[in-house]
């Protein structure tokens, strides 16, 4: 069994040869950041004097999605050449929203800018009581 990985512009994408594995013995399950795939397979066969061999096979790979990946978008298939791809995007960036921020003033000196903050301003920028 061969398995390839890569992470090309922050996406994932694995191939993972699973020749002689039909897709209902495969199993890819996303457990948080992390993807794991299973095979199992039973193969039985009779010499024909009454003698049986059985076979079973297992396997179980596990890769951790990178930061930036998309763990929603995850998707796999297999080719005609019996290839597991599983794949999945980079995260969108997520745009940042338009806000005001607000400008705060310090007075500085003790008890002239308590008068000030307890007064009005008039028009000509001198503070009244």
């Amino acid at each position: 069994m061969f398995s390839q990985f890569q992470q090309l512009d922050r996406a994932f994408t694995v191939c993972q040869d699973v020749k002689g594995f039909a897709a209902k013995e495969l199993m890819v399950k996303l457990v948080g950041r992390k993807v794991l795939l299973r095979g199992k397979k039973e193969t039985q066969s009779e010499d024909g004097k009454g003698f049986f061999c059985y076979k079973y096979e297992v396997f179980k790979w596990e890769w951790d999605l990178p930061e930036g990946v998309d763990p929603d978008g995850l998707t796999c298939f297999i080719s005609s050449e019996g290839q597991l791809h599983i794949k999945a995007p980079r995260q969108a960036l997520t745009p940042t929203l338009e806000r005001n921020v607000p400008i705060q003033i310090t007075l500085a000196g003790g008890a002239e800018a308590e008068a000030l903050l307890g007064s009005e301003v008039g028009a000509d920028g001198i503070a009244k009581a």
